[in-house]
C-alpha cells in the first residue's frame, strides 16, 4: 500500500493524468475517499501551524481563523463546496465526473499540497529568498495538476474545459462558503 502510494505521488508531480487514471481506477467507496480526505486536511493544518500558522485578519488583531480546528473546518467546506460546484460546472460543460471521482481527485490534491507545504517550509528556512519566489511556482504547478486531473475524472477531450470548470467551480464554492458564513458567524 505505501508503494503504491508513493508511486502515485511521484506520478502525480509528473504525469497527473496518468496518476489520476490510476487513482480513479481504484474505485474507492466515499467512506474511504472521505477518511483519506480528513487525514490530509488535519495534516495540512499541522504544516500550517509549524510554518507560522494562517496569516488572515480581518482587522489588526482580529484573526479570521484563530484555532486548527476552525482552519481545518474551513479547509474541509471550502473543499467539499469546491468538489460540488467543480462535479456540476464539469457537467454542465459536457464532464461525466461524479461527486466521488471529484472528491477523490480533491482528497489527493490535499495530500499533494501537504507535500508541497512541507518542501516550502523547509525551504523558508534554508532558502528564504528563493521560498518567496517557489511559492508562485508551487501556487502554478499545483493548478497544472488539479486541471489535468479533473480533465480525466470528467473525460474532457482537452484541458480548457477543465480549467473552467475547475475556475468557476471553485468561485461558486468561495461564494457559497462566504454565505455560509455569513449565516453562522453573523456580519457586524
Amino acid at each position: 500500500m505505501l508503494d503504491m502510494i508513493i508511486n502515485l505521488t511521484k506520478t502525480s508531480f509528473f504525469a497527473p493524468r496518468l496518476a489520476a487514471e490510476r487513482l480513479l481506477a481504484l474505485s474507492l467507496d466515499r467512506m474511504t475517499i472521505f477518511m483519506f480526505f480528513l487525514i490530509t486536511v488535519c495534516l495540512s493544518v499541522v504544516a500550517i501551524y509549524l510554518s507560522g500558522g494562517p496569516m488572515v485578519e480581518l482587522e489588526p488583531g482580529m484573526p479570521l481563523v484563530t484555532s486548527p480546528i476552525q482552519l481545518a473546518v474551513m479547509i474541509f467546506a471550502a473543499t467539499v463546496l469546491s468538489t460540488i460546484g467543480i462535479q456540476s460546472v464539469g457537467r454542465i460543460a459536457g464532464g461525466q465526473g461524479g461527486f466521488d471521482q471529484i472528491m477523490i481527485v480533491m482528497a489527493w490534491q490535499q495530500w499533494l499540497q501537504f507535500l508541497m507545504q512541507c518542501v516550502m517550509g523547509i525551504l523558508s528556512v534554508v532558502l528564504l529568498p528563493l521560498a518567496a519566489v517557489m511559492q508562485f511556482v508551487v501556487l502554478w504547478y499545483s493548478f497544472w495538476i488539479l486541471f489535468n486531473m479533473v480533465r480525466v475524472a470528467h473525460g474532457f477531450d482537452g484541458i480548457l474545459k477543465s480549467i473552467f470548470a475547475v475556475m468557476v467551480g471553485s468561485f461558486v464554492a468561495v461564494m457559497a462558503l462566504g454565505m455560509l458564513t455569513m449565516l453562522f458567524v453573523g456580519v457586524s
